[in-house]
């Protein structure tokens, strides 16, 4: 058989089509251990194990960064609700200050008394489920004038809190999409390990055997085919070899072939 002495031309031993493939696919394994030599020794499987595992976190992600967004919007119901009760407080407040005006200049106007009586108590149950939703809310109110309800205090109160509530939801929202590109990225990398694995095991399938015992070029190949399957990522990807020059005659069922390389 003639000897193949130019380098980076073929794989020895090889089916024409299957050398064809083979080497065709040497650049994207040397591509897919450039982007991540982190998984040179991780198997097909594992690699796909940890893809479900980033999905199933990824997931979570997403579930916190949901929970976050409807933790703001309930929040923004209950501001909705402490404003409405506020705004009633204030209302009340003007009534009862007219009333208890009218009332003082008028000390013998009975109705004048009870009126003021009762608005000065509905008054304070209006504080009190003021203060109840400020308690629910969990927020700190800080007023110049040391009233817990002035409108101004309890808005700033309420914006700080908003702002905290956003601010974890962006970082559960970001953690979130940060691990869905890479799952598309590791989705894109199996992909193309899974080309390298398919073409491993057909070159595998279709190595021819010398007659005796295998040559050192023949079984440099062997090795490295056996390893691109074990480890897509590794880039041990056969090369092309030097081929030796060999006087046994090919004893394959391939020997027949076409294409064979000589």
């Amino acid at each position: 058989m003639k000897s193949i002495s130019t380098r980076d031309q073929c794989i020895p031993k090889l089916p024409v089509a299957v050398e064809s493939s083979t080497r065709s696919a040497q650049s994207l394994a040397a591509k897919l251990y450039a982007d991540r030599p982190d998984l040179r020794r991780t198997t097909m499987g594992r690699f796909l194990n940890q893809q479900q595992s980033q999905t199933k976190l990824a997931q979570i992600a997403q579930d916190c960064a949901n929970l976050c967004r409807t933790n703001i919007e309930s929040h923004l119901q209950q501001y909705g609700e402490l404003f409405e009760e506020l705004q009633t407080w204030l209302l009340m407040q003007g009534r009862l200050l007219d009333a208890a005006t009218t009332a003082v200049l008028k000390p013998d106007d009975q109705a004048l008394q009870l009126e003021a009586a009762k608005l000065s108590q509905s008054k304070m149950r209006i504080k009190v489920r003021i203060q109840i939703l400020v308690a629910k809310l969990g927020i700190r109110i800080v007023s110049e004038t040391d009233s817990e309800l002035e409108p101004l205090a309890v808005y700033i109160a309420c914006e700080a809190q908003l702002k905290a509530l956003q601010a974890s939801w962006k970082e559960q929202h970001a953690n979130h999409l940060d691990m869905t590109l890479q799952s598309h990225s590791n989705e894109l990398l199996s992909i193309g390990a899974n080309l390298l694995v398919r073409l491993t095991e057909a070159a595998m399938a279709e190595v021819l055997i010398t007659d005796g015992c295998i040559d050192n070029e023949q079984e440099s190949v062997m090795v490295d085919l056996q390893n691109s399957l074990l480890w897509p990522f590794s880039d041990q990807w056969p090369r092309s070899i030097d081929c030796a020059k060999t006087s046994s005659s090919v004893n394959s069922a391939h020997s027949a072939k076409p294409g064979v390389s000589a």
